[in-house]
């Protein structure tokens, strides 16, 4: 009895990695590409900006923390994060205070939230401001063309 179920988890497997390489090598009967062909059209393929990381994967509507003023979008980063941050350090502080016994426990968890917020926001707002200036260039480029 075990040894049916195993003789058919094998019998799958096969099949499986029968399938698996024709997805990576191709339809039986091509020719495979040598291992520098390989390596050469793989790093050609990652130096290809993916489009998520452009601001053309941004939908229109949301487009206008592209073309807000930079004041604006200081404001627009600022805010939401400080306001996190105070809601952090005071659930911390309120949970501390309520419960002594989680004092030192809640400080901690609170710095360590307030860390990874920042780390976040820093990313995000570095990948927004790349995307920025992407657009700007792009209008820039526009602008240009049409003179």
């Amino acid at each position: 009895m075990l040894q049916d179920v195993i003789e058919r988890f094998r019998y799958r497997f096969r099949l499986w990695r029968r399938e698996q390489a024709e997805d990576w090598i191709g339809p039986p009967g091509t020719r495979l590409p040598n291992y520098r062909e390989y390596m050469r059209e793989a790093s050609a393929a990652a130096r290809v900006e993916r489009p998520e990381d452009s601001w053309q994967s941004i939908p229109p509507d949301k487009r206008v923390i592209l073309t807000d003023p930079t004041p604006r979008f200081v404001l627009r980063t600022l805010v939401p994060y400080l306001a996190i941050l105070v809601i952090l350090v005071l659930g911390g502080r309120l949970l501390g205070t309520f419960v002594p016994v989680l004092a030192y426990a809640s400080s901690v968890a609170a710095i360590i939230l307030a860390i990874l917020w920042t780390l976040t926001t820093a990313l995000r707002t570095a990948h927004i401001c790349k995307q920025r200036k992407e657009y700007r260039l792009w209008r820039e480029h526009l602008t240009n063309q049409s003179s």
